[in-house]
């Protein structure tokens, strides 16, 4: 299995369009991406930031029915929750066959997982297994959590790290946290308020015990 990996979807797309045209335009590919540039449910897509975007994927897959058989009381009531239309096992495992048919970009899988109404996110995770080449962001390589998530094995395979002069750069942005002055100043104030708490509660105890 080959592993590329790359700095932006513009890469993406330049090396899918470079493959189309190689001898290897047969090959069995699968790209991964964030919600951002996977997911086709607005009420997912509308939110500004990856990490509403991705707490809002994972509530509403929670949310979808747990039995495809139910009585009508239990429908009624499914139907109140809100649930993602795109996503199940089995759409998504149908989905990933259809990714792997031929190479495509992400707009290809786009429009393809909108007329199939199945949710391109996590088809193209799904394809990991069975693929040949996989592109995804440097991240989802380089964090071994992502790497467990994604069923990403590097033993025997072929890693290709594109623009490799962002490597270290991207490598400290993934393994490190900007704390600003505001998020210290307001910590500071909810310590103070705990230990207040703590040291009252302490002081009634004793006078209680006394």
């Amino acid at each position: 299995k080959i592993y590329r990996d790359i700095s932006s979807g513009i890469n993406a797309e330049y090396g899918v369009n470079e493959i189309k045209k190689s001898p290897y335009s047969n090959v069995k590919l699968t790209i991964l991406g964030s919600r951002a540039n996977l997911c086709i449910n607005p009420s997912v897509t509308r939110l500004r930031s990856n990490v509403l975007m991705n707490e809002r994927c994972l509530e509403l897959r929670k949310s979808a029915p747990a039995r495809k058989e139910a009585d009508e009381e239990d429908t009624k009531k499914e139907k109140k929750k809100a649930k993602c239309g795109f996503y199940s096992s089995q759409k998504v495992r149908d989905f990933s066959s259809h990714v792997l048919s031929e190479v495509q970009d992400i707009e290809g899988l786009m429009e393809g997982a909108q007329e199939a109404a199945t949710c391109p996110y996590y088809s193209t995770r799904a394809a990991v297994p069975a693929a040949q080449l996989v592109i995804l962001p440097y991240n989802m390589i380089l964090h071994s959590d992502q790497r467990k998530s994604l069923n990403v094995r590097l033993k025997d395979s072929v890693v290709i790290i594109d623009e490799a002069h962002n490597l270290i750069e991207t490598i400290n942005e993934i393994h490190s946290i900007t704390i600003n002055e505001k998020d210290c100043a307001t910590t500071g104030r909810k310590l103070n308020i705990y230990l207040r708490r703590v040291s009252f509660a302490a002081q009634s105890r004793l006078t209680t015990y006394f």
